[in-house]
C-alpha cells in the first residue's frame, strides 16, 4: 500500500467543503504541466482481491492531492499543503480556536493537528499562545496567513468544481463514499478491524 495513504482524508475534506477561477485561468493550469513521478494504475487492470482494489483507490487520491498541490504552487502559494487548508479556512471564520477544536473541525486526532499547526506555524500562517488556564494552546491566523487566503479560496472553488464535474462521469459519487467509510471508520477503525483478525486468527 501506499504510504501516501495517510493523506487520503485531507485530499477528501480540503477540497469539497469549500472549492472558480475562470476559464482562461483554468486553462492555463492545464498547460506545461511536468509529468508525475508516478504514473497512476491503469484502472482497466482487475482487483484479483479487495486489496487491489483499495490499492487503486489510494493511488487515485495520492494522484488528487498532488494535482491540487500544484495548483497552488501555480497560485503563487508553493508552500500550501492540502491539509493546511481547512485549519486556515476555519480560522479566518472563529479567529481563535485550540488544537482540539481544530482537530474536531478537521476530523483528524489531537495529535496530527498539532503537527499541522506546527507546520503552518513555521511558515508564519498562524501563532499559538497559552489559555487562561496556561495549559491549552490556542491559535489564531497571523497577518501572514491572512494574505494566502484569497489563493486558497480560489483553488479550492476551483477543484470543488471540478470534483462535480468528475463524479458525474463516475458509476458512484466519492463524495458519498467517502462520507460512508469515514463513518464507518469512526465506529470502528481499521486498526481495531486488523487487529481483531489476528485475534480470531490466534484462536484458530
Amino acid at each position: 500500500m501506499h504510504t501516501k495513504s495517510a493523506c487520503v482524508g485531507d485530499v477528501l475534506r480540503s477540497p469539497l467543503p469549500v472549492l472558480n477561477l475562470g476559464p482562461r485561468e483554468l486553462s492555463e493550469l492545464s498547460t506545461n504541466e511536468p509529468a508525475l513521478e508516478t504514473p497512476l494504475p491503469h484502472p482497466t487492470a482487475a482487483a484479483a482481491t479487495p486489496l487491489d482494489g483499495w490499492d487503486l483507490l489510494l493511488s487515485a487520491t495520492h494522484r488528487l492531492e498532488t494535482d491540487i498541490e500544484r495548483l497552488y504552487l501555480r497560485r503563487g502559494a508553493p508552500e500550501m499543503r492540502a491539509r493546511f487548508a481547512v485549519p486556515l479556512l476555519h480560522l479566518a471564520q472563529i479567529q481563535r480556536a485550540t488544537i482540539a477544536r481544530l482537530a474536531d473541525a478537521v476530523g483528524v486526532t489531537h495529535s496530527a493537528m498539532s503537527q499541522t499547526v506546527d507546520a503552518m506555524g513555521r511558515f508564519g500562517w498562524v501563532a499559538t499562545g497559552r489559555g487562561r488556564d496556561g495549559r491549552i494552546r490556542v491559535v489564531e491566523l497571523t497577518d501572514a496567513g491572512r494574505a494566502v487566503l484569497p489563493a486558497l479560496e480560489r483553488v479550492r472553488r476551483a477543484v470543488v468544481q471540478s470534483l462535480r464535474e468528475l463524479e458525474g462521469s463516475l458509476p458512484g459519487a466519492p463524495s458519498t463514499i467517502g462520507l460512508g467509510l469515514a463513518s464507518a471508520l469512526r465506529q470502528r477503525s481499521l486498526h481495531e478491524r486488523v487487529v481483531a483478525q489476528f485475534d480470531n486468527s490466534a484462536a484458530d
